[in-house]
Protein backbone atom coordinates (compact mmCIF):
# COMPACT_ATOMS: atom_id res chain seq x y z
CA UNK A 1 0.00 0.00 0.00
CA UNK A 2 2.77 2.24 0.52
CA UNK A 3 4.44 1.96 -2.84
CA UNK A 4 1.12 2.13 -4.62
CA UNK A 5 -1.74 4.14 -5.05
CA UNK A 6 -4.82 3.17 -3.47
CA UNK A 7 -7.37 1.99 -6.01
CA UNK A 8 -10.94 3.08 -5.30
CA UNK A 9 -14.49 2.05 -7.36
CA UNK A 10 -17.04 4.52 -6.92
CA UNK A 11 -20.97 3.32 -6.81
CA UNK A 12 -23.60 5.85 -6.64
CA UNK A 13 -26.52 6.30 -9.01
CA UNK A 14 -26.42 10.37 -9.30
CA UNK A 15 -23.41 10.92 -11.54
CA UNK A 16 -22.85 14.41 -9.92
CA UNK A 17 -21.95 12.66 -6.41
CA UNK A 18 -19.67 10.39 -8.50
CA UNK A 19 -18.00 12.97 -10.58
CA UNK A 20 -18.11 14.93 -7.08
CA UNK A 21 -15.60 11.75 -5.07
CA UNK A 22 -13.92 11.52 -8.18
CA UNK A 23 -12.47 15.15 -8.36
CA UNK A 24 -11.45 14.50 -4.84
CA UNK A 25 -9.42 11.59 -5.09
CA UNK A 26 -7.57 13.41 -8.58
CA UNK A 27 -6.68 16.17 -6.39
CA UNK A 28 -4.81 13.46 -3.73
CA UNK A 29 -1.85 11.73 -5.12
CA UNK A 30 -2.24 8.77 -2.80
CA UNK A 31 -5.23 7.42 -4.73
CA UNK A 32 -6.53 6.41 -8.19
CA UNK A 33 -10.31 5.81 -9.04
CA UNK A 34 -10.08 2.79 -11.36
CA UNK A 35 -13.73 2.70 -12.10
CA UNK A 36 -17.35 3.64 -11.28
CA UNK A 37 -20.55 2.46 -11.30
CA UNK A 38 -24.30 3.64 -11.28
CA UNK A 39 -26.12 0.26 -9.86
CA UNK A 40 -25.34 -3.05 -8.66
CA UNK A 41 -25.65 -4.64 -11.86
CA UNK A 42 -22.79 -2.11 -13.38
CA UNK A 43 -20.70 -2.95 -10.39
CA UNK A 44 -20.40 -6.71 -10.10
CA UNK A 45 -20.00 -6.54 -13.81
CA UNK A 46 -17.06 -4.27 -13.12
CA UNK A 47 -15.58 -6.51 -10.80
CA UNK A 48 -15.25 -9.15 -13.08
CA UNK A 49 -12.73 -7.16 -14.55
CA UNK A 50 -11.16 -4.90 -11.60
CA UNK A 51 -10.50 -5.29 -8.32
CA UNK A 52 -10.38 -1.89 -5.98
CA UNK A 53 -8.81 -1.74 -2.88
CA UNK A 54 -11.51 0.30 -1.29
CA UNK A 55 -15.33 0.28 -2.59
CA UNK A 56 -17.26 3.74 -1.68
CA UNK A 57 -20.97 2.10 -1.46
CA UNK A 58 -23.97 4.48 -1.61
CA UNK A 59 -26.80 2.82 0.73
CA UNK A 60 -29.48 4.12 -1.24
CA UNK A 61 -29.93 2.85 -5.04
CA UNK A 62 -32.63 1.70 -7.14
CA UNK A 63 -32.97 -2.23 -7.52
CA UNK A 64 -30.66 -3.61 -5.33
CA UNK A 65 -29.32 -2.18 -2.36
CA UNK A 66 -26.06 -0.62 -0.86
CA UNK A 67 -26.37 -3.02 2.39
CA UNK A 68 -27.14 -6.13 0.16
CA UNK A 69 -24.31 -5.45 -2.42
CA UNK A 70 -21.91 -4.96 0.44
CA UNK A 71 -23.26 -8.27 1.78
CA UNK A 72 -22.57 -10.29 -1.35
CA UNK A 73 -18.87 -8.25 -1.47
CA UNK A 74 -17.80 -9.07 1.85
CA UNK A 75 -18.80 -12.87 1.34
CA UNK A 76 -16.83 -13.35 -2.05
CA UNK A 77 -14.22 -11.11 -1.32
CA UNK A 78 -13.20 -10.16 2.64
CA UNK A 79 -9.98 -8.08 1.04
CA UNK A 80 -12.06 -5.89 -0.65
CA UNK A 81 -12.60 -2.73 2.28
CA UNK A 82 -15.63 -1.24 1.88
CA UNK A 83 -16.91 2.44 3.06
CA UNK A 84 -20.94 3.25 3.02
CA UNK A 85 -22.03 6.65 2.34
CA UNK A 86 -25.44 8.08 2.37
CA UNK A 87 -27.48 11.03 2.62
CA UNK A 88 -29.95 9.21 5.03
CA UNK A 89 -28.22 9.23 8.39
CA UNK A 90 -30.25 7.43 10.70
CA UNK A 91 -30.44 3.93 12.91
CA UNK A 92 -31.76 1.83 10.45
CA UNK A 93 -29.22 2.49 8.04
CA UNK A 94 -26.36 2.40 10.45
CA UNK A 95 -27.69 -0.72 11.97
CA UNK A 96 -27.97 -2.63 8.85
CA UNK A 97 -24.05 -1.38 7.18
CA UNK A 98 -22.68 -2.65 10.14
CA UNK A 99 -24.74 -5.49 10.36
CA UNK A 100 -23.89 -5.99 6.20
CA UNK A 101 -19.83 -6.25 7.09
CA UNK A 102 -18.96 -2.41 6.10
CA UNK A 103 -15.86 -1.14 7.21
CA UNK A 104 -16.56 2.41 7.05
CA UNK A 105 -20.15 4.72 7.06
CA UNK A 106 -19.90 8.45 6.37
CA UNK A 107 -22.81 10.62 5.99
CA UNK A 108 -22.46 12.77 2.85
CA UNK A 109 -22.31 15.89 3.83
CA UNK A 110 -18.70 15.13 5.21
CA UNK A 111 -15.78 17.30 3.90
CA UNK A 112 -13.53 16.34 1.46
CA UNK A 113 -10.75 15.91 3.97
CA UNK A 114 -12.37 13.20 6.03
CA UNK A 115 -13.82 11.63 2.77
CA UNK A 116 -10.12 10.79 1.76
CA UNK A 117 -9.10 10.04 5.12
CA UNK A 118 -11.84 7.30 5.98
CA UNK A 119 -10.36 5.74 2.72
CA UNK A 120 -6.86 5.69 4.30
CA UNK A 121 -8.25 3.81 7.46
CA UNK A 122 -10.28 1.25 5.71
CA UNK A 123 -7.66 0.59 2.74
CA UNK A 124 -5.44 0.09 6.19
CA UNK A 125 -7.88 -3.00 7.30
CA UNK A 126 -8.93 0.11 9.90
CA UNK A 127 -12.79 0.92 10.61
CA UNK A 128 -14.21 4.37 10.27
CA UNK A 129 -17.15 5.98 11.57
CA UNK A 130 -17.96 9.73 10.99
CA UNK A 131 -17.36 11.58 14.52
CA UNK A 132 -20.86 12.93 13.17
CA UNK A 133 -22.51 9.69 13.95
CA UNK A 134 -21.39 8.99 17.30
CA UNK A 135 -24.32 9.46 19.17
CA UNK A 136 -25.91 7.00 16.47
CA UNK A 137 -23.58 4.28 17.41
CA UNK A 138 -23.99 4.95 20.97
CA UNK A 139 -28.45 3.95 20.20
CA UNK A 140 -27.18 1.33 17.66
CA UNK A 141 -25.07 -0.81 20.01
CA UNK A 142 -27.72 -0.62 23.09
CA UNK A 143 -30.30 -1.37 20.94
CA UNK A 144 -31.94 -4.71 22.11
CA UNK A 145 -31.90 -7.97 19.68
CA UNK A 146 -35.40 -8.64 20.39
CA UNK A 147 -36.12 -4.67 19.49
CA UNK A 148 -39.30 -4.98 16.85
CA UNK A 149 -37.17 -3.25 14.53
CA UNK A 150 -34.86 -6.48 13.38
CA UNK A 151 -37.97 -8.06 12.25
CA UNK A 152 -38.61 -5.72 9.30
CA UNK A 153 -36.79 -6.56 6.17
CA UNK A 154 -34.37 -3.52 4.58
CA UNK A 155 -37.33 -2.91 2.11
CA UNK A 156 -39.61 -2.37 4.31
CA UNK A 157 -37.96 0.09 6.47
CA UNK A 158 -37.68 1.87 3.34
CA UNK A 159 -41.14 1.79 3.23
CA UNK A 160 -41.48 2.73 6.70
CA UNK A 161 -39.16 5.96 6.48
CA UNK A 162 -40.86 7.01 3.31
CA UNK A 163 -44.73 6.94 5.26
CA UNK A 164 -43.64 8.58 7.61
CA UNK A 165 -42.11 11.54 5.77
CA UNK A 166 -45.32 12.21 4.82
CA UNK A 167 -44.96 10.39 1.04
CA UNK A 168 -47.97 9.10 -0.67
CA UNK A 169 -48.00 5.59 -1.64
CA UNK A 170 -47.74 6.05 -5.47
CA UNK A 171 -44.19 8.45 -4.65
CA UNK A 172 -42.88 5.33 -2.79
CA UNK A 173 -43.24 3.31 -5.58
CA UNK A 174 -41.99 5.49 -8.35
CA UNK A 175 -38.68 5.64 -5.98
CA UNK A 176 -38.47 2.30 -4.81
CA UNK A 177 -39.47 1.27 -8.72
CA UNK A 178 -42.09 -0.96 -7.25
CA UNK A 179 -46.07 -0.78 -7.95
CA UNK A 180 -48.28 1.14 -5.36
CA UNK A 181 -49.69 -2.52 -5.07
CA UNK A 182 -46.40 -3.30 -3.64
CA UNK A 183 -46.58 -0.62 -0.97
CA UNK A 184 -49.79 -1.69 -0.10
CA UNK A 185 -48.13 -4.84 0.97
CA UNK A 186 -45.38 -3.89 2.76
CA UNK A 187 -47.46 -1.46 4.75
CA UNK A 188 -50.16 -4.28 5.58
CA UNK A 189 -47.01 -6.41 6.56
CA UNK A 190 -45.04 -4.02 8.55
CA UNK A 191 -48.45 -2.97 11.05
CA UNK A 192 -48.55 -6.66 11.42
CA UNK A 193 -45.29 -6.98 12.19
CA UNK A 194 -45.15 -4.17 14.85
CA UNK A 195 -49.13 -4.46 15.86
CA UNK A 196 -50.42 -1.46 15.07
CA UNK A 197 -53.05 -0.35 12.95
CA UNK A 198 -52.74 3.55 12.12
CA UNK A 199 -50.42 5.76 9.87
CA UNK A 200 -49.78 7.94 13.47
CA UNK A 201 -48.43 4.55 14.96
CA UNK A 202 -46.46 3.93 12.46
CA UNK A 203 -44.82 7.73 12.21
CA UNK A 204 -44.35 7.47 16.08
CA UNK A 205 -42.81 4.03 15.51
CA UNK A 206 -40.58 5.63 12.85
CA UNK A 207 -39.49 8.71 15.72
CA UNK A 208 -38.57 6.35 18.31
CA UNK A 209 -36.45 4.27 16.61
CA UNK A 210 -34.63 7.14 14.76
CA UNK A 211 -35.72 6.08 11.54
CA UNK A 212 -37.03 9.61 10.73
CA UNK A 213 -37.25 13.16 12.46
CA UNK A 214 -39.81 15.17 13.08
Amino acid sequence: MKDSKIKVILVDDHQIVREGFKLILLLDNKFETIGEAESANSLFLLLKEKTPDVLVLDISMPGLSGIEVCKQVKTKSKEIKILMVTANVDTTHLKSAIKAGTDGFLPKDTSSEEFTKAILEVAKGNTYFSPKISGLMIKVMSLSPNNKETELSLRELEVVKQLADGKLQKEIAASLFISPRTVETHKKNIQAKLGIHTTVDLIKYAVREGITEL
